[in-house]
């Protein structure tokens, strides 16, 4: 999982390969039927990280395999299905990452607030991606309510603000996308959470752009910059150093 989290694919392959080669003997030898529940998880978590690894198809094939072992109203099932669409839209098939959430969605809705604001948040991007601002923002405003449900983190609420903010941008509502920038902004900065804030303070400086008021852009941009320098989110403080530079 710290790995998967730092972004090295190839080693969380390397070590959930090995759990789930651990579960399968655990289970041969002893016929114990809780490990099931590993192999799926595992499975699951492999899969993910083929897919951060760049090998999609075996990505695939790994989450499949272990769908059957998943009962129909499984919340581990809907995982499953999450996964299976986050690697279609990855091989740019939208239209079977659509299918995959819908099915993730008929599981968990009302039911499992976590795993449907994941789902929600994958619509939402796919939405996003597809040109479609308003789908994308219903998507993302669901989000936002199981988060409410749940009392997530504030930082996790900043995350989807800012998501909503982009797309409201799209929609050409940048007035819109600024309350959500500032909402997200706040609220980061209770979670002392810098890399979220550098892009909140990102998403002013476009909307900013948007309307023409350059100065006050660039003022963000740097501002942002710096902050995501201090994060240590050197991807984010090399956009930002590029928008600085138009």
């Amino acid at each position: 999982d710290l790995a998967l989290a730092r972004g090295d694919g190839r080693a969380a392959v390397v070590m959930y390969r090995r759990a789930l080669e651990l579960s399968r003997r655990e289970m041969l030898e002893n016929g114990d039927t809780v490990m099931d529940t590993a192999l799926v998880t595992f499975s699951r978590k492999l899969g993910w990280a083929l897919a951060k690894a760049g090998d999609l198809a075996g990505a695939d094939g790994v989450v499949r395999e272990a769908l059957d072992l998943t009962g129909p109203y499984d919340g581990n099932r809907a995982r499953m299905h999450l996964v299976l669409g986050r690697v279609a839209a990855l091989r740019e098939r939208p239209r079977d990452a659509m299918r995959h959430f819908g099915q993730a969605l008929e599981i968990v809705a009302g039911v499992e607030p976590e795993v449907e604001q994941a789902v929600q948040l994958a619509l939402g991007r796919l939405r996003r991606d597809a040109g479609d601002p308003a789908l994308a923002g219903n998507a993302f405003r669901r989000a936002l309510e199981l988060l409410d449900q749940r009392e997530a983190p504030a930082d996790e609420h900043a995350t989807v603000l800012i998501e909503l903010g982009e797309v409201s941008l799209l929609a050409d509502d940048a007035e819109e996308a600024e309350l959500h920038a500032t909402r997200a902004r706040e609220l980061a900065a209770e979670a002392g959470s810098v890399a979220v804030e550098a892009r909140a303070l990102g998403l002013l400086a476009r909307a900013a752009r948007h309307d023409g008021r350059m100065s006050e852009s660039r003022a963000h941009y740097e501002a942002a910059r710096a902050m995501a320098a201090r994060a240590g989110d050197s991807t984010s403080e090399a956009r930002f150093a590029s928008a600085l530079a138009v």
